[in-house]
């Protein structure tokens, strides 16, 4: 179960600028900026390749290990409803396609693809439902300029239809919750999104340094109400040359993921930026982690870190994650990674690209294995996963 468990870790998301001064060229904005009745679609493709070692493991010795490999590949679908005052807008995402290729240890392979003919006859397999019943499915969330998910809407239906039939099934659950559920989804598009420079006073640990030139650097939208665009200028400022973001993601038995980066402009034009980036990953600690709300209470409002959706309900855990943190010890190491990031004038994401590696250590917790000596249940697992978000027309 412990195994079955690691490999399902997800990782699994303008016009010119104006010129600062009479010499200055034209520069793409570092700003989201959406039109009302603006439709983009995304494709996300994550590839993760886990080898595990340890009792749990299939393997033919010591030091031998198993690999397993998971592709995931989703398209949105996203239409602007609306743009309020300060510049956010109002999204209606839907699952235009979704596809998977997983090599499991437990269930073999799985393979599915909704843009295939000869894979519809199978949309109803017990395997594929959960992937199969988000294809069409909508919610809507809203995007700041900064490219923070300031709200994510609608997604208890979506997230109905993932776990329908599997309630019971703790390992299933952790599992399709971690790639597909709601928070799992908003730190996916944030982290894919969320690549600009922080909104002034977004959030502690996120910042801004140096300067890079002419540009946009305001937050809110258009002055005087103009409300058109997710974007604001801010004549003659410039935008930092280097800044942090971060984005946090609850997983199942590990707890609340941290995911910082520290980003870089590489290169300015007037038609596009071209970013990079390092990546770290740690664990909350539970001292700063909210305690978890009871089943039967209302979702607890995320106090937000301004890189993760501040204001954004936080779902209480479900009760199979709460079983399985209770039977396993989990630990993060050596989490890191790197993004490059290619965003276009008029002001959208037009390509990132992540790569990140890690080892996850896992004990069961006694009574169901002792902690040291005979019969101690130890695994390790040593993931990495690319994950890819590039606009298609």
């Amino acid at each position: 179960m412990r195994l079955a468990f690691l490999q399902w870790i997800a990782l699994l998301f303008p016009a010119a600028a104006a010129a600062a001064g009479a010499a200055r060229a034209e520069e793409a904005a570092l700003r989201w900026r959406l039109e009302k009745g603006e439709t983009l679609r995304y494709r996300m493709t994550v590839d993760q390749r886990t080898r595990h070692f340890g009792a749990g493991s299939p393997t033919n010795g010591p030091g031998d290990a198993v690999e397993t490999a998971q592709r995931t590949r989703i398209v949105w679908r996203l239409s602007v409803r609306e743009i309020d005052l300060s510049g956010n807008a109002r999204v209606a995402c839907r699952y235009e396609e979704v596809a998977v290729d997983l090599h499991q240890l437990m269930l073999g392979r799985i393979a599915w693809d909704s843009t295939k003919k000869e894979d519809a006859v199978r949309a109803d397999d017990p395997a594929v439902r959960p992937f199969s019943k988000l294809v069409g499915r909508e919610f809507s969330f809203a995007l700041a300029p900064d490219g923070r998910i300031v709200e994510v809407a609608g997604f208890d239906a979506v997230a109905k239809e993932l776990l329908d039939g599997v309630e019971d099934n703790p390992v299933a659950v952790a599992a399709l919750t971690s790639a597909f559920g709601e928070d799992a989804v908003r730190a996916a598009l944030e982290r894919s999104f969320a690549v600009l420079p922080p909104a002034g006073g977004a959030g502690a640990g996120e910042s801004g340094t140096g300067g890079a030139g002419g540009g946009e650097s305001g937050s809110g939208g258009r002055a005087g109400g103009e409300a058109s665009g997710s974007g604001g200028r801010a004549g003659a400022s410039t935008s930092p040359a280097s800044w942090r973001r971060a984005v946090e993601q609850a997983v199942p038995i590990l707890g609340r993921l941290r995911y910082e980066t520290d980003y870089t402009l590489v290169a300015r034009d007037a038609a596009r930026a071209r970013i990079s980036g390092a990546v770290r990953v740690a664990v909350v600690p539970e001292e700063e982690t909210p305690v978890p709300a009871p089943r039967a209470a209302a979702p607890e409002r995320d106090p937000g870190n301004g890189g993760s959706g501040a204001g954004a309900v936080r779902p209480p855990p479900s009760a199979a994650a709460r079983d399985l943190a209770r039977a396993l010890d989990v630990a993060l190491e050596d989490a890191r990674g790197e993004i490059a990031v290619e965003f276009a004038a008029p002001g959208h994401l037009r390509r990132s690209e992540t790569r990140l590696s890690m080892r996850v250590r896992s004990s069961a917790r006694p009574p169901i294995a002792p902690r040291d000596g005979p019969g101690a249940a130890r695994d390790e697992a040593h993931v990495e996963a690319t994950i890819v978000v590039e606009r298609v027309d």
